[in-house]
C-alpha cells in the first residue's frame, strides 16, 4: 500500500510527525532512529488516545526502516544497533480483549 509522506499531525496534546494508512493503521517517524520510544508511544496515543486502558485493546505494531528521499520502507536490519537511519513506528488496533 502507498504511504502518504509523514507530516506534522496533533497526538494527544501534543505534536509527532507521521500519518494514518487507508489499512487503519496509525504511523508515527523517528527521524533519527535515535528516539524509537518516544515515537511509539506518540503511536500509541494516536491511535488510542490520551489515557486509554492500553491493557484493554489488542494490537498490532511493527517497526521499519524508513527512507525519507524514497518515501519507502524496508525492514530493520539490526534492532538491537542504532544505526541512525530513520524509523516508522505502525500501530493497527485489533478489537477489545475480554476481561
Amino acid at each position: 500500500m502507498v504511504l502518504g509522506t509523514p507530516e506534522p499531525i496533533k497526538a494527544g496534546t501534543g505534536e509527532c510527525t507521521g500519518g494514518r494508512c487507508g489499512c487503519g493503521a496509525v504511523y508515527c517517524l523517528d527521524a533519527t532512529g535515535h528516539n524509537v520510544g518516544e515515537a511509539y508511544l506518540d503511536a500509541l496515543t494516536l491511535a488510542f488516545g490520551e489515557g486509554a486502558d492500553l491493557l484493554s485493546v489488542a494490537y498490532d505494531e511493527v517497526v521499519l526502516e524508513y527512507h525519507p528521499g524514497r518515501n519507502t520502507l524496508t525492514p530493520v536490519r539490526d534492532e538491537r544497533r542504532m544505526s541512525g537511519s530513520a524509523r516508522m513506528i505502525f500501530i493497527k488496533v485489533k478489537d477489545a480483549i475480554d476481561k
